[in-house]
């Protein structure tokens, strides 16, 4: 199936069982993905003979941590449902359950042997799949999936938090608005903005948050018509009053004039550029 969304490919080699294994190339975005629920109409459904054996004594910490059973979401605007349960652990590796769903995908499960490749989590599916997690210094995870050149991410959590409560909270912190020291000419680009190319590209959104006070921020623009707080957010810098971000295979700018966004795509087919224009959402 292909989820349409982020190329990975490994590098040098170790081996289980025939099965070659390689330190993950994690998309540079991962740091900005938030835990959270997926938006999924369709859960991901766990098999009813899960066995959760406690980690040994003598297991260290680092590998211990991984026992139990993780959820959250993967895909692009977190369409996909996921949950992970590390059944036993060992020093070398683990035995797991991996199960994923979405509206355009029935619910799939299924038991792997993963194997520990430095810090992360990596296993083999039926069909060649291959899936790794990595934990996070905040006690989450974080999700890769790749069939071929097709790939997707996510975040998972600890199942026995209120997930929707901790994206709340992040999204809340991620949405304040700049403080006092943020110059001016930075600060007026916050929030959300609605628009269009003048060569129709669909509707945009574009969303630049958490602006600082040397004017680095983080910014979305993409292609939907959902006026949603993005999950999922970039880095970028604020310079002159003018925000730029790579666009395809071109550049797009924006700088703004009160509620009113004015953006150049310098990248279309058409050899001319693309101009648009955003208003504030309100």
């Amino acid at each position: 199936m292909n989820l349409g969304f982020h190329m990975l490919f490994a590098l040098c080699a170790m081996s289980l069982s025939g099965v070659s294994f390689a330190q993950t190339n994690w998309q540079d975005f991962m740091p900005n993905l938030l835990p959270g629920l997926s938006t999924s109409p369709v859960p991901a459904i766990l098999p009813p003979d899960i066995v959760i054996e406690p980690p040994t004594s003598e297991l260290p910490a680092d590998k211990a941590r991984w026992s139990g059973r993780w959820r959250g979401w993967a895909c692009r605007d977190q369409v996909c449902d996921t949950r992970l349960v590390v059944e036993k652990v060992r020093a070398d590796g683990a035995t797991i359950v991996y199960a994923f769903a979405s509206e355009t995908q029935k619910p799939y499960a299924v038991h792997i042997e993963a194997k520990f490749v430095g810090d992360e989590l990596q296993g083999t599916l039926p069909s060649g799949a291959t899936i790794a997690y990595r934990i996070r210094k905040s006690g989450d995870l974080e999700f890769h999936r790749q069939w071929k050149t097709s790939w997707a991410t996510g975040i998972l959590s600890r199942d026995n938090e209120d997930l929707a409560l901790k994206a709340e909270a992040i999204r809340t912190a991620r949405t304040a608005k700049p403080g006092p020291d943020v110059p001016e000419s930075c600060a007026r680009f916050f929030g959300g903005w609605t628009g269009r190319w003048q060569y129709d590209e669909g509707p945009q959104r574009l969303w630049v948050l958490g602006i600082k006070a040397d004017c680095t921020a983080q910014y979305s623009h993409r292609n939907t018509s959902s006026d949603a707080v993005p999950g999922s957010l970039l880095p970028t810098e604020i310079k002159g009053g003018t925000l730029t971000s790579p666009c395809g295979a071109g550049t797009c700018t924006f700088t703004t004039d009160g509620d009113t966004v004015f953006a150049i795509f310098d990248g279309h087919y058409s050899g001319r550029p693309n101009r648009g224009v955003f208003q504030k959402i309100k």
